[in-house]
Order: structure tokens, then C-alpha cells, then sequence
């Protein structure tokens, strides 16, 4: 807050960068808190790049890049941990947001009945933009999937509505 108080900002822009970086980064429990592990994050070529941009961009208008706070001033949105893929060999989750089978005599392509993960963990890496809309369509594919399977239909019938939604 301090540095807010200090600043014009009548004379301040924030800029927002997208890049791809090495999704080296993990988020582990330790101690039941959740624990960021992002080694060399810091000197990625992702976040060299957008700062020159950044100072490019001031310099361009008059100005100068300064970080918003005292210390580092660009994140990553995590993606991945839980990938999508073709079999449990290349991830976590199938297309349909279903998990992997991994039990013993499991092919690598049977699934968990009723397990879906639906968020951002299922995209791989960065995307070079930002990943909400792609995360959004996903979450919205992987829904509908869901409710037109005709294995979840007793789950989405209205109270007291005759037959099942499957046999309409």
C-alpha cells in the first residue's frame, strides 16, 4: 500500500504480457500448505523478453518500466500437473476430462466412472496467451460431455419429471 501512496498514478499503465515459458514449476503439499517449486523462474527467457518489452514499450511513450511492487512484478498462470492425453502414458485425463485407469490390467485407455478433472491442470503448458477462454472452453465441453452421457442421465432429471432425459 505504501508504494501505491507513492505513486502518480495519473501517470502509470499496466501492461499485461503472455509468453511461453518451461512449465518446470510445481505446487507440492508440504506440511498440508500448498508450496510453489519454480526453479530458475526467475531467469526464464519468457520473462527477459516481456521485461525488455516492457521498458521498450515505456521508453516508446516518455516513461520507464518501473515493477508495481519492490519485488517480482510477473507471474505465470500454472497450467498442467494433470495433462490431457490419449492413454494413461501420455496423461492424466482422457478428452472428455474422464481420468485414467491406471489399476492393474488396465489398457491405459479405460477411465475412472464419474472422476473428471475440468480445469486448468489439463492443458499441458503455457499457451503463449492467456488461457482463460481456453480453460473456459474446456470446463464447458468437458460439462456437456457429462450431461449428454447417457450414463449420468438419472442425474439430471427434474424431480418428479417423467422418463429419463436419455429417452427423449
Amino acid at each position: 500500500m505504501a508504494a501505491l501512496a507513492l505513486a502518480d498514478l495519473n501517470q502509470a499503465i499496466t501492461l499485461l504480457a503472455c509468453g511461453h515459458d518451461s512449465a518446470a514449476g510445481e505446487i507440492r503439499l508440504q506440511n498440508d500448505e500448498a508450496s510453489i517449486h519454480w526453479p530458475g523462474y526467475s531467469s526464464e527467457a519468457c520473462r527477459v523478453e516481456m521485461a525488455s518489452l516492457m521498458a521498450q514499450y515505456a521508453t516508446a511513450f516518455g516513461g520507464r518500466a518501473l515493477p508495481f511492487w519492490p519485488a517480482s512484478n510477473t507471474t505465470a498462470h500454472p497450467l498442467g500437473g494433470c495433462r490431457m492425453g490419449r492413454t494413461a502414458t501420455d496423461g492424466v485425463v482422457n478428452h472428455r476430462g474422464e481420468v485414467f485407469d491406471v489399476g492393474p490390467g488396465s489398457d491405459g485407455r479405460a477411465v475412472q466412472s464419474g472422476l473428471y478433472v475440468a480445469d486448468a491442470s489439463i492443458i499441458p503448458s503455457a499457451l503463449g496467451n492467456n488461457p482463460l477462454l481456453t480453460i473456459t472452453a474446456l470446463a464447458e465441453r468437458i460439462a456437456e460431455l457429462i450431461v449428454q452421457d447417457p450414463q449420468h442421465a438419472a442425474l439430471f432429471q427434474r424431480p418428479g419429471a417423467e422418463g429419463s432425459r436419455a429417452s427423449r
